[in-house]
């Protein structure tokens, strides 16, 4: 069906949620668990964003990316509604919960067929690349699910389902002595209280849900800004990215951040292309939905900040009434954020949590140098091959963009960061970030639209976990979104240059590339994937040499998703046991 062809009846756009709701409320009286859990995910992570696109007014493109906006969407709306009714005095009682989610669902969806039928959506993406889409999301599923509940609830993930936990029950201080956002634990709570169960399996799901929404919504920004083959290759670097694929496996915020941040993104980019305004309102939901999860996503803000600003350098922004959009979003979204801030600055914890942030990772300096410690973990959550090819994918840019001559004197200039790292301490201050804010600022002015709003996303989070943060840890992984995108742009970039060098050069670097991919693949099934041989916790008795490694020893913390048991679960059989 193309746009506007056929107008939906009235009755069959209220069938879909009437008929589902209907067949929820059976499941949920009656069912086991293990059958409701599939209509709770739908009740809880599909519907709401979807009944909420409807009401605003927002038309996609094709059912691809209304289905993952409205995923998106759902996780702000459950969190947020999860989140107030557990401020209610008492245990959460799970009726008001349903409640209130069939709510989200009915008055949205009424509101919008008060308003007429909406535009028809093509079923076919107008992308023609969804078999290509279909095969990445299928690899990265398989990534994420295989020996799902093997390992036990470890460490923040341990932490998250007791605050869970205390939050059913009702204790109403849970969300605030969490040291951070409340998402992470209104998502379980919601699947735990509707479902009746939890375990590790059923816990991880909704966050490996909202991983692959990530996934697809880099695709959907490298497709609008490069064209579809570099959203594909963007989106299949992420998918074999250790860090995504840890964090498709754990109960924690980062698959919701790296999910919401890039939907935001895209709808802010169409509202600032097009005028959409219900876009804008869109993409200032999903972004006060980050920042609710961890108030990391704030990395975004240089990004979405720079998408307004060439929007009214071009004069095109109608002020009286997209101002008042842009008023009214800002409003609900700081509405929704000041939900749980204000309280819980008024909390005893919230003191506990800024000495926190300010000593273990802000730090006391002004500047540092994080480059060889990140390296190092991400050759761990990763192959060292796909580390460095997705760095010599991105710097090819720079000769590409800049001209030969100038582009090597930036990689020679850039590379005395990591080589020479002393060079640049003066005193407690290292000034690493100074060559690469040159250096950046050359390739920005050299750069075409939309390789500068792939760079504003790269360099919010690049210069903040690199360069402000002491102590960065996994937090990097904020990094990777945008950097697979300058990549997959860099080897576009490059196969064009290519195309003149004869066939034999091409075969081999094509064959580089897959040789590449696939010990990238072997290597993630051997960490995450390898429930008999827990490789992290029996490292280096089954290191293999085909995958070189630039240290001896582990690094010191930060790792998640991974094949592990340590026997909590026969000590807790012990317990009941009375022994």
């Amino acid at each position: 069906m193309q746009h506007g062809e056929r107008e939906r009846p009235w009755k069959r756009a209220w069938g879909i949620p009437v008929t589902f709701l209907a067949v929820t409320a059976v499941l949920l009286g009656f069912a086991s668990p293990l059958v409701r859990f599939p209509a709770v995910l739908v009740l809880l992570f599909v519907l709401p964003g979807l009944a909420l696109l409807e009401a605003l007014g927002y038309h996609p493109e094709d059912r691809v990316e209304q289905l993952l906006v409205g995923i998106g969407l759902s996780y702000v709306v459950t969190a947020v509604l999860t989140l107030w009714v557990s401020y209610l005095p008492g245990p959460i009682p799970g009726g008001v919960l349903f409640l209130a989610c069939c709510l989200a669902i009915f008055v949205p969806w009424f509101l919008a067929q008060r308003r007429g039928p909406g535009r028809g959506i093509p079923l076919c993406s107008p992308h023609g690349h969804l078999p290509w889409l279909a095969l990445i999301l299928g690899v990265a599923l398989v990534l994420r699910v295989v020996a799902l509940g093997y390992a036990e609830f470890e460490g923040d993930e341990a932490k998250v389902m007791m605050r869970a936990a205390q939050a059913i029950v009702g204790q109403d201080e849970a969300p605030f002595i969490h040291h951070k956002g409340p998402v992470e634990i209104m998502i379980p709570t919601a699947t735990w209280l509707l479902t009746g169960r939890s375990n590790e399996s059923l816990a991880r799901l909704p966050f490996t849900l909202v991983n692959l929404v990530g996934l697809g919504a880099v695709y959907l920004l490298g497709h609008r800004w490069f064209g579809g083959a570099v959203g594909l290759v963007a989106s299949g670097l992420l998918a074999l990215n250790g860090f995504l694929v840890g964090f498709g496996r754990f109960v924690q915020y980062q698959s919701v951040i790296f999910a919401l941040t890039a939907l935001a993104l895209f709808c802010f980019d169409r509202y600032t292309a097009e005028g959409d305004n219900a876009a804008q309102v869109v993409g200032g939901l999903l972004l006060s939905g980050a920042l609710l999860a961890h108030h990391e996503a704030v990395v975004v803000v240089p990004a979405v900040a720079y998408l307004y600003a060439t929007r009214i350098r071009s004069r095109r922004m109608h002020w009286p009434r997209e101002g008042m959009v842009l008023l009214a979003t800002a409003v609900v979204g700081l509405g929704i954020l000041a939900s749980f801030y204000v309280p819980f600055v008024q909390h005893p914890a919230f003191r506990q949590t800024m000495q926190y942030l300010t000593r273990e990772r802000v730090g006391g300096g002004i500047l540092y140098n994080n480059i060889s410690p990140a390296f190092l973990l991400s050759t761990f959550y990763n192959t060292t091959y796909y580390v460095v090819a997705l760095i010599l994918s991105m710097l090819m840019l720079l000769p590409l963009q800049l001209g030969l001559l100038p582009g090597v004197l930036g990689l020679l200039l850039l590379s005395t960061t990591a080589i020479w790292p002393q060079r640049w301490q003066v005193g407690p201050v290292n000034f690493s970030v100074a060559p690469f804010l040159l250096v950046g600022l050359a390739l920005f002015r050299a750069a075409d639209a939309p390789l500068r709003r792939t760079l504003f996303w790269f360099g919010g989070s690049f210069v903040f976990f690199f360069f402000l943060v002491e102590h960065p840890y996994t937090h990097i992984y904020n990094v990777y979104p945008p950097a697979t995108l300058l990549a997959a742009v860099g080897l576009r970039e490059g196969w064009r240059f290519l195309k003149q060098s004869p066939r034999r050069v091409r075969g081999g670097v094509l064959l580089s590339g897959i040789l590449i991919l696939g010990l990238s693949l072997a290597y993630l099934g051997l960490v995450f994937l390898r429930s008999d041989l827990e490789y992290r916790r029996t490292y280096p008795a089954h290191r293999s040499p085909l995958f070189w490694t630039a240290y001896d020893e582990l690094p010191c913390c930060g790792f998640f998703g991974m094949p592990y048991q340590a026997g909590w679960k026969v000590i807790g059989q012990l317990y009941r046991q009375g022994r």
